[in-house]
C-alpha cells in the first residue's frame, strides 16, 4: 500500500471495522487528525479514504490487542481533541500535544487537565497519582523516601511531577528526598557518627576522600552525602567524591607554592592525593577561572587564596 503524500511503502493490519493500524518504513509527514489516500501499488487504485487518529501506536503483542485497540479508536473523534488525548494517556508532555495537533502552542489546557512543569495532566489520574508519594512516605522505614524510589513507586514520570505533588501533600522535599513535615531528618545517630568520622579525617588531611569500600564501611549512602554537602560538612567533587568544604581555598594555597606553570602529577603530589581527587578538583578550579590550562597541558594558577 502506497500513501500518496510521500509513497512509501506501507504495511496495515485490520483491528476492526473501520480501523487499521499501518506500519510505514519511515516516518510519515502526518498530523493527528488529518485525510490521507492509501494507494495499491499493484492495482494502481486507491483503497479508501483515512483520517488520522494517533501517531504512536502501541505494540500489538498481547493476545486481544488488536480488538482492545479498535474499540479505543472507534470512539476518537476524527479531529484532535487534546482532552481526549491527555485523559488516554493520563500524563502527556505538552511538546507532544503540540507536535500532534491536538493543542495550539500558545492555547490553555483544556477543562478537567492541568499542565505542570511543561506536563498536561488529566485531572482524575492526577487525583490518583499525585496522592502515591504520601503513601509511599509512610511505609517507608527510614525517615526520608528518596526520589528515584518514588518515582518508581509512584508511576510519575518526572522529578517535577513528583515535587509538584510533594508541595501539594505538605510533604518536605530535602537532599534525602520526601518526608513528613515534622518527621525527624533522615540522619539517625548512626549516620551522623559516620559522617563525623569522614569530616575528621578531612579535618586531618583534606583531600584524603574515602574510596566507595570505605564509605560503604561507614553505611554511607549517596543520599547522606549529598545531605551532609548541603549542610556544609564535605564538598562534592564528583560521584563518591567528598572533600574538605573549604577545599578550594586550602588547593590555592598549596598551589601557589608550585613553580608555574605545573603538571597534573605535581598539582596531585602538592596536595597530596590521588588523581580520583586531583582531576575532578582541578575541573573544578579551571570553571570559574582559579586555574588555566596552558597550549602545553599545564595548569597556571590565576586566582591566589587569600
Amino acid at each position: 500500500m502506497q500513501d500518496h503524500l510521500a509513497r512509501p511503502a506501507v504495511g496495515a493490519r485490520c483491528l476492526g471495522e473501520g480501523t487499521a493500524q499501518i506500519r510505514a518504513e519511515r516516518a510519515l509527514p502526518l498530523d493527528v487528525g488529518e485525510r490521507a489516500l492509501p494507494r495499491d501499488p499493484g492495482q494502481q487504485r486507491i483503497v479508501a479514504g483515512l483520517v488520522v487518529l494517533d501517531l504512536e501506536p502501541p505494540p500489538l503483542t498481547r493476545r486481544g490487542a488488536a480488538v482492545r485497540r479498535h474499540a479505543d479508536l472507534a470512539v476518537r473523534p476524527d479531529r484532535p481533541d487534546a482532552a481526549v488525548g491527555i485523559a488516554r494517556r493520563g500524563v502527556v508532555r505538552r511538546t507532544t500535544l503540540t507536535a500532534s495537533g491536538h493543542l495550539e502552542p500558545d492555547a490553555r489546557t483544556p477543562e478537567g487537565t492541568r499542565e505542570i512543569a511543561g506536563w498536561c495532566v488529566d485531572a482524575g489520574w492526577w487525583r490518583e497519582r499525585g496522592e502515591l508519594p504520601a503513601a509511599a512516605v509512610r511505609e517507608r522505614a527510614a525517615a526520608a523516601l528518596p526520589r528515584d524510589t518514588a518515582l518508581r513507586a509512584t508511576g510519575l514520570p518526572d522529578i517535577p511531577l513528583l515535587n509538584a505533588a510533594a508541595d501539594e501533600l505538605g510533604l518536605v522535599r530535602d537532599a534525602m528526598g520526601l518526608r513528613e513535615a515534622g518527621a525527624r531528618p533522615a540522619q539517625d545517630d548512626r549516620v551522623e557518627c559516620a559522617v563525623d568520622a569522614v569530616c575528621a579525617r578531612l579535618q586531618a588531611d583534606p583531600f584524603d576522600a574515602p574510596g566507595p569500600p570505605e564509605l560503604d564501611a561507614l553505611g554511607l549512602t549517596p543520599f547522606h552525602l549529598r545531605a551532609a554537602a548541603d549542610r556544609g560538612r564535605v564538598r562534592r567533587l564528583a560521584q563518591g567524591v567528598y572533600v574538605h568544604p573549604d577545599a578550594v581555598s586550602l588547593a590555592l594555597a598549596r598551589l601557589a607554592r608550585l613553580p608555574q606553570p605545573f603538571t597534573l602529577s605535581a598539582g596531585r603530589q602538592a596536595l597530596g592525593t590521588s588523581r580520583r581527587v586531583a582531576v575532578p578538583l582541578f575541573e573544578l578550579l579551571d570553571r570559574p577561572g582559579h586555574t588555566r590550562v596552558t597550549e602545553q597541558g599545564l595548569r597556571r594558577l590565576v586566582t591566589v587564596a587569600t
